[in-house]
């Protein structure tokens, strides 16, 4: 079976663009400012528009969005990203940066780009960001308002155990959350805690492709959430829902990778996320469908 498995000796599969990289020695970085205004480089061309607009808030593409420590070039192949340029119109100030407490930015995920010799199921080559459990990228503060409904859709390459890869939080933490991860068993999972002192409420379906768009539906008002992925070749997983306690208070901040969920030390694990896309309302199925 190939599910979940990782792939140590990922290879720069190289798109043939004629696009200029930015390289960074591996030292000790210097502090990395949050910058409040990003753009995409030059010779960067933004990719084409979603079939479906309405709601939409955040639009994250490994192709198109990710910078260096510069803020002004696509990082060379494993070198840390400091931003992922949020696509959408009007809401570039909800793009992902370092994490405000990684000073330096010394726990940033690292561009890759795979292909069909690492994974068959992808028929060319695409970039996005590989994330260890220390690594992030999250909106700044007051970027984002979220409240009520939910669709996100996440185009991602997973290793069992690695946990959380995807989460929805309050500006300050106090353990409520909406999240997705992977646990130890393989079992892809959604969680929703309403309160700090709540048990997380999860629904959780067998992860089995190498690369898949996953699929979260949630209602955060009525206390409802549901979820799935859709392999390459279209095979969908189960779609189980489930409920966990209703709140009406918004959220604020949008986050990439494991950092803020524990683990005291560096373990270097090989998620890889392509894309990430954010409704602020439930998709019906014919509209999820063609996001998807």
């Amino acid at each position: 079976s190939n599910r979940g498995e990782a792939n140590p000796e990922f290879a720069d599969s190289g798109s043939g663009s004629e696009e200029s990289y930015e390289e960074e020695p591996e030292v000790r970085p210097d502090p990395l400012p949050i910058t409040s205004s990003l753009s995409l480089p030059a010779d960067v061309a933004l990719p084409d528009s979603l079939p479906i607009e309405e709601g939409l808030r955040l639009r994250l593409v490994g192709e198109v969005g990710i910078l260096g420590r510069s803020y002004r070039q696509t990082p060379g192949f494993h070198m840390p990203i400091a931003a992922w340029v949020n696509l959408v119109s009007g809401n570039e100030n909800g793009s992902l940066q370092r994490d405000p407490q990684d000073k330096r930015g010394e726990s940033l995920p690292r561009r890759m780009t795979v292909g069909p010799s690492q994974f068959s199921s992808l028929p060319k080559a695409v970039s996005g960001a590989q994330f260890d459990n220390r690594s992030t990228l999250v909106t700044a503060d007051g970027a984002l308002s979220l409240k009520g409904q939910m669709s996100v859709f996440v185009v991602a390459h997973l290793i069992p155990g690695t946990d959380r890869f995807f989460r929805i939080t309050p500006e300050k933490w106090g353990g409520r959350h909406l999240s997705l991860g992977i646990n130890h068993a393989g079992d892809l999972f959604a969680s929703a805690k309403a309160k700090g002192d709540q048990p997380e409420a999860r629904i959780s379906v067998r992860w089995e492709p190498e690369v898949a768009v996953i699929r979260y539906l949630v209602d955060w008002e009525k206390g409802e959430q549901q979820l799935c992925w859709i392999g390459p070749d279209g095979v969908r997983s189960k779609n189980p829902k489930g409920a966990f306690p209703a709140d009406k208070a918004p959220f604020q901040r949008v986050g990439l990778g494991k950092r803020g969920f524990g683990d005291g030390f560096q373990d270097d694990f090989k998620n890889v996320i392509f894309e990430v896309i954010l409704y602020d309302r439930i998709l019906n199925e014919k509209e999820a469908k063609e996001v998807e």
